[in-house]
């Protein structure tokens, strides 16, 4: 495995007011994220390449492969901390020196390191181990002030009166600056269209996506750009049920997403859509709310919304079930449950109610007498 540092102009994100810096980052060219990942990513770390900053890491995995990408996509969207944005950014990108044509790039803190109020970091260990005990571990387990109400965590904290709080932008050039770290996990994902197609994958549903592909360039002598607002012209989507909350749309201008109670109905700019995602929610007669939490890529149903006038396009119930088998590399057989609407949209057979945690379908394997072979749980991510 080949080491290097290199120096690289980092322009910092936007919560730390979009200035440049110099990063200094020990290069490896393989995938050294923790061992409590998923294990499907462990056959990846060969390809990818690993960028310690020592406050936070970047890990890049580039992929050759559709197939490959789209078996590993379920298990890197179980790295994201809640809520936390997935960037969507054009091909090629190269924006930490290497050229990815389609790929994903993880940001993560530096869980495990310890930080002293003064912001040096620390090697993991215990705290009493330490000099003076004033240092602080990086998370997770992040203590629940740091987040917001709905549990989203911020991008950074910092070491405040001994304790870790959200990041403001106020905390520049302040006493505790230095202990400025990044608290959450966030995924880049580099779309070339063809390996890493959003038309194919699913996308998480509580994420924001942030669609960094589009940008205006305007040359040094050329002339200045203006910008005008505009009406668009638009039309309706119909679903056909009340029953869908939030619908994934994407179109050549990006990801579009559309929820609340609007009876099934939205006002969409006219153009070509493809239906990537749905959620499907029904409310039983005891007044609790169940869903089917997401859905997978299915047949995916291409339309156009035209102006002023209704596109139907019926999702949901009535759902058929089947059930997928998939031989994979390592001589096992993946079995899956497949819940499919009316326009061929695929849904998770995840389901919860109300705040509960999901909880995964039952699976029996019988012979033809009816006799039990084996019985378990689906497994997600």
């Amino acid at each position: 495995m080949r080491q290097r540092s290199v120096l690289a102009l980092a322009v910092a994100t936007a919560s730390l007011l979009a200035s440049a810096c110099f990063a200094m980052y020990s290069v490896a060219d393989r995938g050294l994220w923790p061992d409590s990942w998923p294990k499907p990513l462990d056959s990846l770390r060969a390809q990818a390449r690993t960028l310690d900053h020592g406050d936070f890491a970047v890990y890049e995995i580039p992929f050759t492969q559709r197939a490959e990408f789209e078996s590993a996509w379920p298990h890197l969207l179980t790295l994201m901390s809640t809520q936390s944005p997935l960037v969507l950014l054009s091909s090629p990108d190269k924006s930490l020196g290497d050229s990815i044509a389609a790929g994903v790039r993880i940001r993560c803190p530096a869980t495990g390191q310890r930080v002293t109020f003064r912001g040096a970091n620390l090697p993991p260990g215990p705290e009493s181990a330490m000099a003076d005990g004033k240092s602080l571990r990086v998370g997770p387990p992040w203590p629940d002030d740091v987040k917001s109400p709905s549990g989203a965590l911020p991008e950074y904290v910092i070491i405040d009166n001994g304790q870790w709080r959200a990041f403001d932008s106020k905390d520049f050039g302040g006493p505790n600056e230095r202990t400025i770290r990044r608290a959450r996990i966030e995924i880049e994902l580099i779309v070339d269209g063809d390996i890493v197609d959003l038309n194919r994958i699913p996308l998480p549903a509580d994420a924001p996506i942030i669609d960094k592909r589009f940008r205006i360039a305007r040359a040094p002598d050329g002339p200045p750009v203006q910008g005008a607002k505009t009406e668009p012209a638009l039309g309706t989507l119909d679903v056909g049920t009340a029953d869908i909350e939030r619908v994934l749309l994407t179109s050549e201008a990006g990801p579009l997403r559309f929820s609340g109670s609007g009876g099934g109905k939205w006002q969409v700019p006219a153009g070509r859509y493809t239906a990537i995602q749905a959620r499907l929610s029904k409310t039983d007669a005891e007044g609790a709310k169940w869903r089917l939490l997401e859905s997978g890529p299915g047949k995916k149903a291409d339309f156009e919304i035209r102006a002023g006038e209704t596109r139907v396009l019926r999702l949901g119930p009535p759902l058929t079930t089947r059930i997928e088998t998939r031989a994979i590399a390592d001589g096992s057989t993946v079995i899956s449950l497949v819940l499919e609407g009316q326009a061929g949209e695929q849904y998770s057979p995840r389901t919860a109610k109300g705040d509960a945690a999901p909880q995964p379908p039952k699976l029996k394997i019988l012979d033809e007498a009816g006799k039990v072979l084996t019985a378990g749980t689906f497994a997600f991510g």
